[in-house]
């Protein structure tokens, strides 16, 4: 059996907008030495999706970069990055989820 897929769900409780969104989390990239690039010279790709009442954020993360938000350090850095919740789902040969949240002080409150 082996990891098979990570996303991340965010509480967006501040309400941002997709652009507003943006500004926290290039400068959460910046502080782990990465810049923001166009879509035709990016390094590492990221996916954005707010729910119908933007209250949630689905964060999905290419395959080969999954080791930037994988571990549960890096997890506890996103939370605090953007003080909200975040939780992490790790789903194993598509047999079995494994959920972990995190609060904004970056501690596992749920495993």
């Amino acid at each position: 059996m082996g990891l098979f897929s990570v996303s991340y769900q965010i509480l967006n409780s501040q309400g941002l907008t997709k652009t507003q969104f943006k500004k926290p989390m290039n400068e959460l990239m910046k502080k782990k030495g990465y810049v923001p690039a166009k879509d035709d010279e990016d390094g590492i790709s990221f996916s954005f999706l707010f729910s119908s009442d933007k209250r949630w954020i689905s964060f999905a993360i290419e395959e080969d970069a999954a080791d930037v938000f994988g571990s549960e350090n890096e997890v506890e850095v996103l939370s605090c990055g953007l003080h909200t919740y975040v939780i992490r789902t790790e789903t194993v040969d598509s047999d079995f989820a494994v959920f972990d949240l995190f609060n904004k002080n970056g501690e596992t409150v749920f495993v």
